[in-house]
């Protein structure tokens, strides 16, 4: 998973690129990677293809400098693997050549390079192309640090948002019959707004998302066995509602399709609201006193 770097957003300076040069030839490789480090660049150096790729998997390259016509695995090689690994981000990657042939630069645009410098390289086009990078990555950043504060501020509400449901259950424990039932069928339509959230929800991470479940399910088993004082009361999906059914059912107990009207060894398996038949959400209540433990 891509970590949100330790960078400023919207920073454009040109310093502190990660830059791998790769050159077979080793003094014009050294030569480049000293210009960058001397302009405050995080310079590395290759000789050859499958070193360069090596380092790409480790280092992780804002920008890859990197010579076209390379004995062995020449530049569009190395940028065909590269641009097939699973990297947090993929670098930029020029081509630097020798040729200015609209043949080259053709194969090096179908390879997958980003741009095309000549040999010698120009301090001016250099500079260009650092800032290009610069602000690229400022803003991939960015984007990162609003994703995990957009991430962090969705669940910070989504529990909130349940330990105020759990407060208003405290509260509905103390009211009237008909006030209760007011303040339940208001709990009961946030919290089906909740489920539906989490079906839908991309932000949060699984753990989070887990844990909210995990607390939906507390909440929506209590908020039920609160609109029936009176009886047994499970709440859970189909499945395993109906496992319990079956046991209640081996005790004696007939199935009644009746929400409203459950008589003696009677049970009802269904929709926890009989207006919302597309939940994914059952309730399973049955009209006798007995001991939960058996089931």
């Amino acid at each position: 998973m891509h970590t949100v770097p330790d960078r400023v957003p919207g920073e454009l300076s040109r310093g502190g690129l990660r830059v791998l040069v790769i050159d077979d030839d080793a003094d014009s490789c050294q030569s480049m990677a000293t210009l960058l480090q001397m302009e405050g660049q995080d310079a590395h150096v290759a000789f050859d293809g499958p070193d360069a790729i090596r380092q790409v998997a480790t280092l992780n390259p804002d920008l890859m400098l990197l010579d076209v016509s390379m004995p062995g695995m020449d530049g569009p090689e190395v940028v065909r693997v590269v641009r097939k690994m699973e990297l947090p981000a993929q670098p930029v990657i020029a081509a630097v050549s020798g040729y200015a042939t609209h043949y080259h630069k053709r194969l090096c645009a179908e390879a997958g390079f980003d741009h095309y410098l000549l040999k010698p390289v120009e301090p001016p086009a250099l500079d260009h192309l650092l800032s290009i990078v610069a602000e690229g990555r400022a803003l991939r950043d960015t984007a990162g640090i609003l994703q995990h504060e957009h991430r962090a501020a969705a669940y910070a509400f989504a529990m909130s948002e349940m330990e105020f449901e759990d407060v208003l259950l405290d509260a509905a424990e103390k009211m009237d019959e008909q006030s209760r039932k007011r303040s339940l069928e208001k709990i009961r339509r946030q919290q089906k707004r909740t489920a539906t959230w989490l079906d839908q929800e991309t932000v949060c991470s699984p753990e989070q998302k887990a844990k909210l479940r995990t607390l939906l399910r507390v909440l929506r088993d209590r908020a039920a066995k609160m609109r029936l004082p009176a009886e047994h009361a499970r709440f859970g999906p189909f499945d395993e509602l109906e496992h319990l059914a079956a046991k209640l059912m081996a005790q004696g107990y007939t199935q009644t399709s009746r929400y409203e009207q459950r008589g003696r060894k009677q049970y009802f398996l269904g929709p926890e609201h009989p207006s919302a038949p597309d939940e994914k959400f059952y309730v399973l209540v049955w009209h006798e006193d007995g001991p939960l433990e058996t089931f």
